[in-house]
């Protein structure tokens, strides 16, 4: 009979994990993200998604989805990969890092579902099939941490996604290890998202973490090729000073390219912001401030979370100052980059990577019904996950 902390081994969401090592006293370090954490035979780790049993360090998120959903490239956002695609965009359950304000909160600090009856389970093979059957360009690993709930299962989805042509990214906080990086690179991970929380050393009590893990991440993540773009949150008291948004451009520029682009974001306060004080909305001029100073040092700065369409919506060449895609927020409306990804008056090369596409998407989150059997990757189990009933009652 199963315990309250015990895990049922032979479920499909649960495998062996990757990156750790054993001690010398009977405990083991984890060793796939910054945490390192030192685990004795029962504990789990900081993320909830690796637990030390049976002498063995455990995933136990294997698959195991809080969200499938096909929605727009530009959601995520990426603005310079494969613009106006749709993806399927996966994630799983809670986070190494613990931001008081994290809008995805009913995921991210929600332990994983550990029962037969609870788990959404969809096998490598099976999200494959689905990618193919709703005709979408790549594949997302996102919504809470990849790198520590995922790692292992996108080891296995990414090599088959790359056989039947499909791109593949992480939305990532950039807190996991170099070698994990490097080995998903290897393999063919296209890009990443990170999201730069703010300034050190204040930011770090907000998030749990350290800054400097991040930064290191990114460097290399671009030292690799990956293609890279960065989120900022606008926050009240916080990241709105005039002298962190520099500090930030300016890093950017100098350690990994001033074409890398950088998406300036409104703050909302959501989870424990309440508790902590930081409740205030930022006006739209101080985040379209914060993007103008940006621009200083980036040649493609980007604004979201407004209601409004600006000028950071859309790219512009860096060179000539011609428009060169337009969009509806989410949508690419109208591209005038020539085949050659250059600009059509200067020909200035654009850094963007992938066919540019001009459809009128919408997101459709999506959940399974049971297919297949137990006994290969095409099976789905059915969901009940938190996420799944909080946007069906919508």
């Amino acid at each position: 009979m199963l315990t309250k902390k015990s895990v049922d081994l032979t479920l499909p969401t649960v495998r062996v994990a990757d990156y750790w090592t054993k001690l010398s006293d009977r405990r083991i370090k984890c060793l796939l993200c910054q945490r390192a954490c030192t685990l004795r035979l029962g504990q789990q780790g900081m993320c909830r998604s690796r637990i030390y049993m049976n002498d063995e360090l455990h995933v136990i998120t294997y698959g195991n989805l809080s969200t499938m959903e096909i929605k727009p490239i530009e959601n995520t956002p990426f603005y310079h990969f494969h613009p106006g695609a749709l993806t399927l965009a996966v994630g799983s359950w809670f986070c190494n890092l613990a931001c008081i304000w994290c809008q995805n909160f009913e995921i991210t600090r929600t332990n994983p579902p550990r029962t037969r009856d609870d788990i959404f389970y969809v096998g490598p093979k099976a999200l494959i099939r689905l990618a193919k059957a709703k005709n979408v360009k790549g594949i997302l690993f996102s919504y809470n941490e990849p790198s520590v709930s995922l790692f292992e299962y996108s080891k296995d989805v990414i090599p088959l996604a790359k056989k039947e042509g499909f791109f593949t990214a992480y939305v990532t906080n950039g807190y996991f290890s170099l070698d994990a990086l490097e080995e998903l690179v290897s393999i063919g991970l296209d890009a990443i998202h990170v999201d730069v929380k703010g300034c050190a050393p204040q930011i770090n009590p907000f998030i749990g973490g350290k800054m400097d893990y991040i930064w290191t991440f990114l460097k290399h993540a671009w030292e690799l090729g990956l293609h890279v773009e960065i989120s900022t949150l606008v926050i009240p008291e916080i990241t709105d000073e005039p002298t962190c948004m520099e500090s930030i451009a300016k890093r950017l520029s100098q350690e990994l390219s001033p074409f890398v682009p950088l998406h300036v974001l409104k703050y909302y306060p959501f989870f424990r912001a309440e508790l902590f004080g930081v409740t205030k909305v930022p006006p739209d001029e101080i985040v379209l401030r914060q993007a103008r100073i940006a621009q200083q040092y980036l040649h493609h700065v980007y604004v979201g979370n407004l209601t409004r369409i600006t000028s950071f919506d859309h790219t512009w060449c860096p060179k000539c100052k011609t428009l060169l895609i337009e969009r509806n927020k989410t949508t690419v409306t109208k591209s005038f980059v020539t085949s050659d990804m250059k600009c059509p008056r200067c020909d200035f090369s654009v850094t963007i990577k992938g066919e540019i596409l001009t459809n009128d998407t919408s997101s459709e989150l999506l959940s399974g019904n049971e297919i297949g059997s137990e006994r290969d990757d095409y099976w789905m189990m059915k969901t009940r996950s938190p996420k799944h009933q909080h946007e069906s009652a919508k």
